[in-house]
């Protein structure tokens, strides 16, 4: 009976719901004046084969092309998901501020925790709405370019409201795809949780300095706090383990068709000696290619191979993987025998592997779940169709790759999702005068070349 009492009096209050209409109106007049530049960010990440343009010239290609309907197409319910977003989002942690306010006033570190607590309460119940707007924002783009998965009925279809999209989604794809992008957006609840907490200790700093908080001085606080919370969570924006400690220099496997050997090979590496090792080394030290080719026992040599079979038997032989040094240099091709009994130097196996298969997943699921993967496994090794890339050049691929029978084998080394399209980091094995020097993006969100298809997660065991 206390704790309602409590809750009645200080979690449902006028001056709680006050914040919450305030920040929700705010965040509703900065995206009405600034949505056509958020438009042409969700199309740059999206559409295919465009080539570089300015602000201004995809201004006017929009409205040429769509009209002035077109830079604010589906603002409407943007500006519905947004209000409802900040309003559960600040009435969240004023509310939850109030509930556990205490004599000895407010702290950063509290503050923290209660604007986490708000973000993943905003995240899970306004996810829905946000999968809805993205769609509706891109149905422009659907209908000049064509639909991005002819499989997907949904994706042909123009929603002519919010809720007709929730329905219409719920419907065609079920309700996990309402949720689909809730992964991501929990990651990155870090952002605004310090924004906040950055924010509410400037201003409390501004109050003790007798410095009167006026609309300049709050927009200015919220710029720097923005700031801060921005570097400070770039890391999760951002993966890339091509750093010394968890990459050995780029390989080359030649006519050897051994890329189920080079891939699991290559994250091992990443394992060992970065990612995953109580002890990081200075330098990461190469895995031998040549002696899992020629002694695992696995059959493949250089003639290729299912990564997810070759795994399995590893695990089961309890293959001991060896220092390239102690062993003949990589030859690009099999030995009858294991041209040299060696101790196993890298004090490393395969504990457990696991293979995902993606393919009948819908397109977020998939992506959502890769990111992931890499975000908290490390790097990992992806079946892909490499049909198109004797022809990479470099850049991102964002097109003309499809996800046909998998004939190559390559490591996830990271994404970077600040970028415009957002991408994956992929390890190839073809030599550095391969793409930008043996590595090669790859955009996210379209499963191209089948790269989200079929993922292994090796998991190491140390001797």
């Amino acid at each position: 009976m206390a704790l309602s009492k409590v809750l009645a009096e200080r979690l449902f209050t006028h001056e709680t719901l006050v914040h919450a209409i305030s920040g929700a109106a705010g965040a509703t007049v900065a995206m009405s004046l600034f949505y056509p530049l958020d438009t042409i960010r969700s199309r740059l990440q999206v559409e295919e084969g465009r080539e570089s343009k300015s602000i201004v010239e995809m201004l006017r290609d929009i409205m040429e092309s769509e009209g002035f309907e077109g830079i604010y197409r589906g603002l409407s319910p943007v500006l519905q998901s947004l209000w409802c977003s900040n309003f559960v989002y600040f009435y969240s942690f004023h509310g939850l501020r109030a509930v556990f306010s205490t004599d000895r006033g407010h702290s950063a570190g509290r503050d923290l925790m209660l604007a986490t607590i708000a973000g993943v309460i905003n995240v899970i119940v306004t996810t829905p709405m946000w999968v809805v707007n993205t769609r509706m924002k891109m149905q422009g783009a659907i209908a000049q370019y064509g639909p991005h998965d002819q499989e997907n009925q949904s994706a042909n279809y123009k929603f002519r409201s919010l809720l007709d999209g929730l329905i219409t989604i719920y419907r065609e794809e079920g309700v996990h795809a309402l949720w689909s992008s809730t992964l991501p957006s929990l990651i990155l609840v870090s952002n605004p949780s310090i924004q906040f907490m950055v924010y509410e200790a400037l201003k409390r700093r501004c109050e003790t300095l007798g410095i009167a908080l006026s609309a300049g001085t709050a927009f200015s606080l919220g710029a720097i706090s923005k700031c801060i919370a921005t570097v400070l969570t770039y890391p999760l924006q951002v993966v890339d383990y091509r750093d010394t400690h968890f990459s050995t220099p780029i390989k080359e496997q030649r006519e050897c068709g051994a890329c189920w050997a080079f891939a699991p090979t290559e994250v091992m590496e990443a394992m060992r000696f970065g990612f995953r090792s109580a002890k990081v080394e200075k330098i990461a030290k190469s895995l031998s290619v040549q002696h899992l080719i020629d002694c695992s026992g696995v059959s493949y040599g250089c003639k290729g191979g299912d990564v997810c079979d070759a795994m399995d038997y590893l695990i089961a032989t309890d293959y001991q993987f060896v220092l390239e040094a102690d062993y003949l240099p990589y030859s690009a091709v099999k030995h009858s025998t294991c041209q040299r009994q060696v101790t196993p130097s890298a004090n490393i196996t395969i504990g457990q592997s696991t293979c995902e298969d993606f393919s009948k997943s819908e397109g977020n699921n998939r992506t959502n779940s890769l990111l992931s993967f890499i975000a908290y496994h490390g790097p990992v090794v992806a079946s892909v169709d490499a049909t198109v890339w004797k022809d990479y050049l470099g850049g991102i691929i964002r097109y003309n790759c499809d996800a046909g029978p998998k004939n190559h084998a390559v490591v996830i080394a990271g994404y970077n999702l600040t970028h415009s399209p957002p991408y994956y980091i992929v390890r190839n094995s073809w030599g550095r005068s391969f793409g930008d020097n043996g590595y090669m993006y790859i955009a996210t969100g379209r499963n191209l070349c089948g790269i989200a298809d079929k993922i292994t997660l090796l998991y190491p065991k140390y001797n």
